[in-house]
């Protein structure tokens, strides 16, 4: 074969045959072409075949994403509401938990109110009780000192437990209509004893714009009142103590009462105002302070304030005394102008002889477990001429109601058998009466005082509620109320 014809194969090759993509020769048609044309043609041959193989690979590649894109969701979703799911469980526990440390924290304070305040009850009662026999005048000062100490001491378990109380959230508010002038009196008469000791003269200012009579929380109100007189008489000696109540602000039936509580005493430091409403704070803290206390009642009496929806103000001035003011919002009942305090301040202290029980006596039942405080009730009643009748529990208060004909019962509340509670119902339900026909009165008297305790007692059916240990200007009080004055009960007792 001639040099011609070798090249002319070659280049017949060449046109005919190529390699494909996949290394494979293909024969391609006789195309009339030179050299570069055919390299070029193949060059294009070669990208339109990996273009579409391209784009399958991505395609493929981008669902293979989107699937495992859509797995790694799903499990995180899933690993999610697990973790949701043992959250809301913890959250479920820590709760329960949480209100079984709360009925528990108010079992406690309870039981810890009732364990206190029944033997506290028994000491004051009988010390007081005492202190109106003939005495020796060393025995009588001893007593006196019995007496101040226990008070005392009493002061500042209730400081405690009503902290504890308000700031587990335990203490409600009961508004009821009352006079300001009825506040003012009783809180001075209990001030009494204590003013005349330190030589102090305790006074009433009632402005006419106070209203006869609104409505609010008149034992909370009380309650932080008695404790700024209280405060003023401990600090000051050989002066004066003053209240005065004033309306500052009336608008249609609603009205802004003031009362402030001003004294003469030492009077507090400027750099002592800011922090003397904090809990376990005192104006005097060191160990040399002439004066006690715990530290929490100006504490006890903001807090109540506050609950109030009220204010509470201090001025002072060292060596010139304190004005403290309460001003609490109160709804007017009757917008007359309040009446003039009728008690004379600082009245002299009477002995109450025992009274002979005559024919129409008012019979009173006391249904108490506590011996201490049974005979306690019996020496306060019977001196004041009443007929008294205990039982032990409340099965007993039952079977005596259906032997003897009463006109009031002293019901306390923790009893073995049959609590005061359970005893208050069924005689509501046996609609038992008094001598005079009505249903007979039910007057709480117990060592629990909580706010709770109050409206359970409600509840139950009784018609008054004393706290424990006992003031007997209120029991006295208490049972005017259904009883009437009657020549036995109109001289008020000293304690």
């Amino acid at each position: 074969m001639s040099p011609n014809q070798d090249a002319l194969g070659a280049r017949h090759d060449q046109q005919f045959h190529t390699v494909n993509s996949c290394g494979h020769f293909a024969a391609i048609p006789e195309l009339d072409m030179h050299p570069g044309q055919l390299q070029i043609f193949a060059s294009t041959t070669t990208i339109a075949t990996w273009v579409p193989m391209t784009l399958i690979v991505l395609l493929c590649l981008s669902v293979a994403w989107n699937v495992a894109a859509t797995i790694l969701r799903l499990r995180e979703s899933k690993r999610r509401q697990s973790e949701k799911d043992t959250l809301e469980k913890q959250l479920e526990e820590a709760n329960r938990r949480a209100d079984a440390a709360e009925r528990a924290r108010s079992t406690f304070l309870a039981n810890m109110s009732h364990e206190v305040r029944t033997p506290m009850n028994g000491i004051l009662g009988l010390s007081r009780v005492m202190l109106d026999c003939p005495l020796e005048d060393n025995q009588r000062e001893n007593l006196q000192l019995l007496v101040r100490a226990g008070e005392s001491l009493l002061q500042i378990l209730n400081d405690v437990l009503e902290f504890a109380a308000i700031d587990a959230g335990y203490v409600q508010l009961y508004p009821c209509s009352f006079e300001p002038c009825e506040i003012a009196e009783s809180v001075v008469a209990d001030c009494d004893a204590r003013a005349k000791q330190r030589n102090n003269r305790v006074s009433i200012e009632i402005s006419d714009r106070v209203p006869r009579i609104i409505e609010s929380d008149a034992t909370r109100i009380r309650q932080v009142l008695l404790n700024l007189v209280s405060n003023a008489v401990k600090f000051t000696e050989s002066g004066e103590v003053r209240i005065e109540v004033d309306a500052t602000c009336r608008e249609g039936n609603l009205a802004q009462v003031a009362f402030r509580v001003i004294d003469t005493g030492i009077g507090i430091p400027e750099d002592c105002l800011a922090t003397i409403f904090e809990p376990f704070v005192q104006a005097d803290g060191s160990r040399t302070r002439c004066h006690g206390g715990s530290g929490l009642g100006l504490a006890v009496s903001q807090k109540l304030t506050n609950l109030l929806s009220g204010e509470l103000q201090v001025t002072s001035e060292p060596g010139k005394g304190s004005t403290f003011t309460l001003t609490v919002p109160c709804t007017i009942v009757d917008p007359s102008p309040s009446r003039r305090p009728e008690a004379p301040v600082n009245a002299p202290t009477t002995t109450m002889p025992a009274a002979p029980v005559i024919e129409g006596t008012p019979r009173i039942m006391v249904v108490d477990d506590n011996v201490v405080n049974q005979k306690l009730m019996v020496n306060i009643l019977q001196r004041r001429g009443f007929e008294v009748v205990i039982a032990g529990n409340g099965a007993e208060a039952l079977s005596l109601a259906d032997s003897v004909q009463l006109d009031v019962i002293l019901m306390d509340c923790q009893m073995p058998i049959l609590d005061g509670y359970d005893a208050a119902r069924k005689l509501r339900e046996q609609k038992r009466t008094s001598r005079s026909g009505a249903p007979i009165p039910i007057i709480a008297l117990t060592a629990n005082s909580m706010a709770e305790d109050r409206e359970r007692c409600k509840e139950a059916g009784m018609d008054g509620f004393l706290a424990k240990p006992l003031n007997v200007r209120q029991l006295f009080s208490e049972l005017d109320q259904y009883l009437g004055s009657t020549p036995q009960l109109q001289t008020t007792s000293s304690h």
